[in-house]
């Protein structure tokens, strides 16, 4: 189980990975490989009906376990590498027109900052190889389900 050491709001989040990047983010100063860039969140429509993806198209799930972890993830070790975490390393996107719900982030035991929302996190799959796939979509694993997040 992954736990939250504590919900964490972005300036803080940001101030955060940047000193991890300066202090020990490996010999050239770089930030972790699970790091990736500002994640933007987008609404696509699709076999689902609406559902949020990243910049890339991918889509991002939910994991009906998380429920009963007050914000924090169940999933990591072999689970994240089937379905790895949504990963922030700035500040939040600007959340894109129809999103009701909050964009926030987690931080997670490897030092990562995870995107949420709705107090949800969210993730990839990993058996989604190209944008728009949904494969992922009502697959029970890892002892939950998994479903296309929804605006």
């Amino acid at each position: 189980m992954v736990r939250v050491v504590r919900a964490l709001r972005w300036p803080a989040i940001a101030a955060l990975l940047a000193l991890a990047s300066v202090a020990g983010g490996g010999s050239n100063g770089a930030a972790p490989a699970s790091a990736q860039a500002s994640t933007t969140v987008q609404i696509m429509t699709g076999s689902v009906g609406q559902y949020l993806a990243d910049a890339n198209g991918m889509t991002l799930y939910v994991f009906s376990a998380d429920q009963a972890n007050s914000g924090a993830s169940a999933c990591a070790g072999t689970c994240a590498g089937a379905w790895p975490p949504a990963t922030v390393s700035s500040p939040p996107p600007t959340p894109p027109d129809g999103l009701m719900g909050v964009l926030d982030a987690i931080m997670r035991d490897d030092g990562s900052a995870q995107l949420t929302y709705g107090g949800m996190p969210l993730y990839r799959f990993s058996g989604d190889t190209s944008a728009g796939q949904i494969k992922g979509q009502n697959v029970t694993a890892f002892g939950g389900t998994w479903t296309a997040a929804t605006p």
